[in-house]
């Protein structure tokens, strides 16, 4: 998906307005789903935020979590505060659960949390992303909790139903953390 729309806006640089910022939001989700938080921030920085408010602050907030912006809960519902969840489109929904488990998770809620990944994995668009939603919950785990080895088995059962499957990576790589 990078590579795609990278290619759309060097091969047609006079792409109507409204699609070339849809367009690069869209790229901006294809980097921060292979970590690449820096080229997403720069991408973002040429998005208007006043275009498509909701996707922008989503996406500006996903970058933040991932550069690891967020060690306070209000720093976090700040960022999440201008974001309309009706405004976004389907495959941003599992970011914004995601980033509502965080929030809780900050705040002292874990069943709250948990609630919050649950749907993030549950409204992925894909099995792809399913996969990658439910690494991203591991690896909050990690972040706020001691791995233990009920946790390593649950990566590992993981690991093994994705085997050969380009959704291992994320599995693979909390393991080796582990």
């Amino acid at each position: 998906a990078i590579v795609l729309y990278s290619s759309l806006f060097e091969e047609s640089p006079e792409l109507p307005e409204g699609a070339a910022q849809e367009y690069r939001l869209d790229l901006v989700a294809a980097l921060v789903g292979q970590w690449r938080f820096s080229e997403a921030r720069k991408a973002l920085d040429l998005v208007f935020p006043s275009r498509f408010p909701s996707r922008y602050n989503l996406y500006s907030a996903v970058v933040g979590y991932g550069s690891g912006t967020y060690q306070e809960a209000a720093l976090l519902e700040a960022a999440l505060s201008g974001i309309d969840q009706g405004a976004l489109r389907p495959v941003d929904l599992p970011w914004l659960y995601l980033l509502r488990g965080v929030l809780s998770d900050l705040q002292g809620q874990s069943g709250l949390a948990g609630e919050q990944f649950s749907r993030a994995v549950d409204s992925a668009a894909s099995a792809l992303q399913e996969a990658f939603f439910l690494s991203l919950v591991f690896r909050q785990k990690l972040l706020t909790a001691p791995a233990d080895e009920e946790l390593l088995l649950e990566v590992r059962r993981n690991l093994d139903a994705l085997s050969g499957q380009s959704g291992a990576f994320p599995f693979l790589r909390e393991y080796a953390v582990i």
